[in-house]
């Protein structure tokens, strides 16, 4: 069902009574900016949902009741700044999640709780200045992650440890501090890693290309000397 490119501002409960077969439902580029409880609770079916450029500002685990075979869902462009823990807690088959140009500034520590199978995770382009140690330790089949253009300030070298399956990492432009990046090493599967725009120490650089598995690594306005980069061209 496309019912993109409207003027829908509210979704009520009742709208999708009696949908229950539907597998895909399109709502991007309205003006919604309230979802009322329970507006998905009959799509038991529903396997996409794309909720992004619209007007939320707000998302709550009640919103999403019943969505539990739902594989890709798409909020990016919207004007959320507030996600409450538990929110994603019935996606168990969410596949890709998209929040990308948002105005989220912490993420629950909860947040992600429930989400085994997710393996698309894009953060790029908010306001996140601080991630607790364990806010993404549920994610264990995570392969991409993007949470590029934020303004990290607080972080251990320990936040993403658990993320062991991970293969594509940007964290362009995020503001971390070089100490910061030193536990990316143990992610053993690492393939690409995107770094621009981030102050990068020689021993960090060296570190982190010591990694078997890397086939691409964006370091361009990093920072770096003139020897270690002569080093990393042999």
């Amino acid at each position: 069902l496309d019912l993109s490119n409207n003027l829908i501002s509210i979704l009520k409960k009742g709208n999708f009574q009696k949908m229950s077969k539907l597998q895909k439902l399109k709502l991007q580029n309205n003006h919604i900016s309230i979802i009322e409880a329970r507006a998905f609770t009959n799509l038991c079916s529903l396997e996409s949902l794309h909720l992004q450029d619209n007007k939320l500002s707000e998302l709550s685990p009640k919103i999403f009741n019943g969505l539990k075979n739902v594989k890709t869902l798409l909020l990016h462009n919207n004007n959320i700044s507030r996600i409450q823990n538990h929110t994603f807690k019935n996606f168990s088959s969410l596949k890709t999640l998209s929040l990308e140009g948002n105005n989220i500034a912490e993420i629950a520590s909860e947040l992600f709780y429930g989400l085994s199978e997710l393996q698309h995770l894009n953060l790029q382009n908010n306001k996140i200045f601080t991630l607790q140690d364990d806010v993404f330790t549920t994610l264990s089949d995570l392969s991409h992650f993007d949470l590029s253009m934020n303004k990290i300030s607080s972080m251990s070298n320990s936040t993403f440890k658990k993320l062991k399956n991970l293969k594509v990492l940007k964290l362009g432009n995020t503001g971390f501090h070089p100490e910061q990046l030193k536990g990316l090493a143990q992610l053993k599967k690492l393939e690409v890693l995107n770094l621009f725009g981030n102050p990068i120490t020689d021993e960090v650089a060296g570190e982190l290309l010591q990694s078997s598995n890397l086939k691409r690594v964006y370091l361009w306005k990093t920072q770096l000397s003139e020897a270690t980069i002569q080093q990393l061209a042999r």
